[in-house]
């Protein structure tokens, strides 16, 4: 005789939630953070390309002036990339907080009340 069995069916059955919002959710949250994730990954590779392009240029200076152009060149490269990409966080993590405030509020069921009216 199974009596456990009864009382959780019996304590249960009334509240059973639908997580199917929960599913959706987090499969939108796991795809924003891999663009995120994607277009920083790809950021760091342009940079370290630059950076390490700076030596070349470097090494290969033969005045003070070329080395100061060099330089230059190199930081005003850095700050509009650094600021484009700022730019690009923003808008993925924009994204990122509409999609995640959406979701629940889209796959929310209507209540019977609600429905009648």
């Amino acid at each position: 005789m199974r009596t456990h069995d009864k009382l959780q069916n019996q304590g249960f059955a009334i509240w059973q939630p639908d997580f199917g919002w929960w599913t959706s959710a987090t499969s939108r949250l796991h795809n924003s953070f891999i663009a995120i994730s994607d277009e920083w990954q790809t950021f760091m590779g342009r940079r370290v390309k630059e950076d390490l392009h700076l030596w070349q240029e470097l090494a290969g200076a033969k005045t003070p002036e070329a080395m100061w152009s060099a330089y230059m060149g190199f930081w005003q490269k850095a700050a509009e990339d650094y600021w484009k990409e700022y730019a690009t966080f923003t808008t993925l993590s924009g994204a990122l907080v509409s999609d995640m405030t959406a979701v629940p509020q889209a796959s929310e069921p209507e209540l019977p009340h609600a429905q009648a009216a």
